[in-house]
């Protein structure tokens, strides 16, 4: 195994052994036609994205929200659960995801749920890590904007910036996948 999948093994296995918060910087990228901005912020592990999608806001919202499709879209879920539906604030979304090439459990909980424009979740195990979806309407489409910050600590806290493009990478495609999916829809 490499040393990213040894300290990761290491980071589920262990307490947090200390934290290590990087200095903020900050990359930009745009991703041609796709219209993926991404931004990194390494000192809390942040990483806000932007894509357009040339649907409505309430229909992106709902295809967002419904977790059971989160597998069609999201290159990470291989099946996701909700407590209840419709979802609302405390509503616990259970998803068996891949990192770093494991299958681990995340449970979270919706801490925001106003539709068409905002929802929210917080995660705690196996890392913390908060994701903030915001829908504008713009050109007849949306704007969407997930802020995500993802916090590691121990071990893991020192490939931080390694982590963080992979995750910012995976979460690239699979914005672009959630645009493709919405938009093939509407033809």
């Amino acid at each position: 195994t490499g040393l990213v999948e040894r300290a990761f093994d290491l980071q589920l296995g262990s307490e947090a052994l200390f934290r290590h918060h990087f200095s903020v910087r900050e990359r930009s990228r745009s991703r041609g036609s796709t219209g993926v901005r991404f931004r990194i912020e390494e000192r809390m592990g942040r990483i806000v994205q932007r894509i357009y999608v040339d649907r409505a806001p309430a229909d992106v919202f709902a295809f967002v929200t419904d977790v059971s499709k989160a597998p069609a879209w999201d290159e990470t879920t291989i099946e996701a659960s909700a407590s209840e539906t419709p979802l609302r604030p405390g509503t616990v979304v259970r998803a068996k995801r891949t990192l770093m090439g494991r299958a681990v459990e995340t449970v979270g909980q919706v801490t925001e749920f106003t539709p068409p424009t905002r929802f929210g979740t917080r995660s705690e195990k196996p890392y913390r890590y908060t994701i903030q979806w915001t829908f504008e309407p713009e050109r007849g489409g949306t704007s969407v904007t997930r802020d995500g910050n993802l916090e590691t600590t121990g071990i893991l806290a020192l490939l931080s910036p390694i982590t963080r493009r992979v995750a910012a990478r995976a979460d690239q495609r699979s914005l672009e996948r959630m645009k493709a999916a919405l938009e093939a829809r509407a033809r």
